[in-house]
């Protein structure tokens, strides 16, 4: 029976977190933003808060990203 141990090495470790982490803020900073323009009242950003809330969800939704944390962790 073949070992199925992966090996992995911590630059690999920190590499998939800061990348993960430097898309969430871009993704999440731009949501933010239009959140507090819309809330405030201005309604002519909307479509571009519904398209930044759907971006936002798809990555905290995306498989793959879980799939790869799953394998670090």
């Amino acid at each position: 029976m073949k070992d199925k141990t992966v090996k992995i090495n911590k630059k690999d470790i920190v590499d998939f977190l800061d990348k993960l982490n430097s898309e969430y803020l871009k993704i999440h900073k731009t949501y933010e933003d239009l959140f507090w323009v819309s809330y405030m009242g201005d309604n002519s950003i909307d479509d571009k808060f519904k398209k930044a809330k759907s971006k936002l969800n798809e990555f905290r939704s995306n498989r793959a990203l879980a799939e790869q944390t799953n394998v670090f962790f």
